[in-house]
């Protein structure tokens, strides 16, 4: 999930009186799912996602509504420009050439004009749009809940603080054939994790890593009963 997804909600979060765990962002065809995971001293409720979710989705929502608003206006003011144009340049080509041939470089003047609106500097713009839409394009779902006891390592100081556990995680790409590892969270060396397999321990750059959860121990829950 993009970094300004993350500056943008983070600060609703922690207003809130919670903690932003993580983000995932999980698109179906013209449907996503926008998962937001939150933390907090003592755990959180379903009163918490309900609060967060609430005023998540009504900042979003103004989000998409401002950028749609803000193409309408350029697309305009670009239309406008064009039309400008091009009614300035057909009458300077009107006094320069014939009568009858007016009507025909008009026509031209204008068809380029409209090219003008698919140039790099136009679809820079557009992607701008589309950044500032953060992908939510379309219908989406809002998922407001605790990381859980499986909860996802999202960052490299969830890892350092999750040393100890059991953890499964995935790699972008295989590692020895495989990407799929499970082991000891050692904890974290610079930007690599540190993982305990039987007699063997892994070093896998962050980046590298797909996805990695926490495995559950639940004897150490029984035990608190």
């Amino acid at each position: 999930m993009s970094e300004q997804m993350q500056a943008l909600i983070k600060p609703v979060v922690e207003g809130l009186g919670c903690k932003l765990w993580g983000i995932e962002h999980l698109p179906l065809g013209k449907h996503a799912t926008l998962k937001i995971y939150i933390d907090a001293e003592g755990g959180v409720d379903v009163a918490d996602c309900a609060r967060v979710s609430q005023q998540v989705s009504s900042l979003l929502d103004a989000e998409v509504n401002a950028a749609v608003g803000n193409a309408a206006g350029d697309v305009a003011n670009d239309n406008n420009l064009g039309s400008d144009i091009s009614s300035d340049n057909s009458e300077r080509l009107a006094k320069s050439i014939p009568d009858n041939q007016a009507t025909s470089h008009e026509n031209n003047t204008r068809a380029n004009n409209t090219h003008v609106n698919n140039t790099p500097a136009t679809a820079a713009k557009n992607s701008a749009i589309n950044k500032s839409r953060f992908l939510l394009q379309g219908e989406y779902t809002l998922e407001v809940s605790s990381p859980g006891l499986d909860r996802r390592l999202f960052k490299l100081e969830h890892y350092s603080a999750w040393a100890g556990s059991e953890i499964r995680l995935t790699l972008k790409r295989p590692f020895e054939g495989k990407r799929k590892y499970a082991g000891m969270l050692i904890g974290v060396e610079g930007d690599e994790v540190v993982l305990k397999q039987g007699e063997e321990a892994y070093l896998f750059p962050i980046e590298q890593i797909d996805r990695a959860n926490v495995v559950p121990n639940f004897s150490d829950y029984d035990a608190l009963k």
